[in-house]
């Protein structure tokens, strides 16, 4: 579970979450510019500059899911615990799987 949007979550999320040797894409939030160096490879694209796409380079996988999940949350649950966040968003990523793989 993420409890802010600080800097220091930001690492302890994503330090037990991510393989070290990752490669990490992100946006240009400073939290990820700071934690890129722990990782294998970090790259960013810059939404300021209306970049969101740099040959291989993205972020929309992140932000593809997150949206999913603000649309299920709004359309289905109309309002979730956030003590059971996590078993929502791991519950809309696994029907997602299922409706892309089958």
């Amino acid at each position: 579970m993420v409890a802010d949007l600080s800097l220091d979550e930001a690492e302890r999320v994503l330090e037990a979450a991510v393989d070290p040797d990752a490669h990490l894409m992100s946006d240009e939030w400073r939290a990820f510019v700071a934690i890129g160096s722990a990782f294998g490879a970090h790259d960013t694209v810059r939404h300021s500059r209306h970049e969101h796409v740099r040959g291989s380079v993205h972020a929309n996988s992140a932000e593809g899911f997150n949206d999913r999940v603000r649309r299920t949350i709004a359309d289905v649950f109309h309002h979730i615990s956030p003590d059971h966040a996590d078993l929502y968003s791991g519950g809309i990523g696994i029907r997602s799987a299922v409706a892309v793989f089958g």
